[in-house]
């Protein structure tokens, strides 16, 4: 019986991606404490006091986001992070049919939108980049400075969210986070071993994405990336360079690939202040360029590139049309459309 209890439980738990569970694992935390500072008992029961529990939630919401001032998207998770402890220990959801608390959801995010302004990242683009690169005063000669430089070319290119290459806290994610065995050079379309010789013809990047949570299959996906002329902005090339700088780096499978010198992954913090920096150089505002704004400047120069959107999806691993808040649009493909209007000719019905 013990057996099957965990069974069951294991299913629960493996329904949702572990970096879900921390995110809603904290939600349920806040709302316990808020339940106990209410005197309250931790789950809501429906039925008769249903009204009271719509209460209890537009008042949590009021709170944390607005005499907290705690942001719009944060209490979306906590609040899915409530209704999935409610759901798991079978008592319902019990956000269904609060038509008011529903309203008091989209008050706080058009209360957020004025309050924190632009919540969406700039893309990044191949000028910041460069200016990241060239600009920031890095030593290629270290190691350290090196998987910066390649851990940003590696993301921009590979369209990655951050977890899936860097570290968030004090941890990498153990499931998404690139390691060693998961990336191999190839030359001509056959893969070579990671030693320097080996490795020196290699005109080809493939790395391989085990985790996400848009994977339909949970067989994962890998993305093939070529060597580009330029050697600044080429995945392969940054690849050959920190096999030479450290060979031992890459005989073990396990490593987690952008792992510096004191034996902890690339953080995220560290790759947000390079980009701000280099942001800051080029005359852009700091606060609208973060971690994410590889992800976005990958699938923004695709669309420019003239990519087409099945393609966009599939190398980001977008499973909806979630991808077109990252896209930004750029002066250049609005250059024209002014005159192009102007010339079209319509004839009315």
């Amino acid at each position: 019986m013990e057996a099957l209890v965990q069974a069951e439980a294991m299913l629960l738990t493996n329904q949702i991606a572990a970096g879900t569970l921390v995110v809603y694992e904290r939600g349920l935390r806040y709302w316990r404490v808020w339940r106990v500072w209410r005197r309250r008992a931790p789950f809501l029961l429906g039925g008769r006091e249903a009204r009271e529990d719509e209460n209890e939630l537009i008042r949590f919401v009021a709170y944390f986001g607005v005499v907290c001032e705690y942001a719009n998207s944060t209490l979306h998770c906590w609040l899915h992070g409530i209704r999935h402890a409610h759901v798991v220990h079978g008592l319902g959801d019990p956000l269904a049919d609060k038509l008011r608390l529903r309203m008091c959801r989209q008050g706080l995010k058009r209360l957020d939108k004025r309050r924190r302004g632009r919540t969406n990242k700039l893309a990044a683009t191949v000028a910041l980049l460069l200016e990241l690169i060239v600009g920031g005063g890095l030593d290629f000669t270290t190691w350290d400075d090196s998987v910066l430089a390649g851990a940003a070319v590696f993301g921009f290119f590979k369209l990655r969210r951050s977890g899936e290459f860097l570290r968030k806290g004090e941890h990498p994610d153990v499931d998404k986070c690139e390691r060693v065995g998961h990336c191999a050079l190839a030359e001509a379309g056959s893969k070579v071993a990671w030693e320097v010789e080996a490795a020196a013809g290699a005109d080809e990047a493939i790395a391989w994405q085990r985790f996400s949570k848009t994977d339909q299959t949970g067989q994962g996906v890998g993305t093939n990336t070529f060597k580009v002329e330029d050697k600044r902005l080429c995945v392969v090339a940054w690849l050959k360079h920190l096999l030479r700088l450290n060979p031992a780096h890459f005989h073990d499978p396990t490593r987690f690939l952008f792992t510096i010198s004191e034996r902890k992954v690339l953080s995220r913090d560290k790759m947000a202040g390079a980009l701000k920096g280099a942001a800051r150089r080029l005359g852009l505002k700091e606060s609208e360029i973060n971690v994410v704004s590889l992800r976005s400047g990958g699938a923004t120069a695709m669309y420019h590139a003239g990519f087409s959107v099945e393609a966009i999806q599939r190398r980001g691993r977008w499973a909806s049309d979630c991808w077109k808040i990252y896209v930004q649009d750029s002066r250049d493909t609005a250059r024209d459309v002014a005159e192009r209007m102007a010339r079209a000719s319509v004839t009315l019905l």
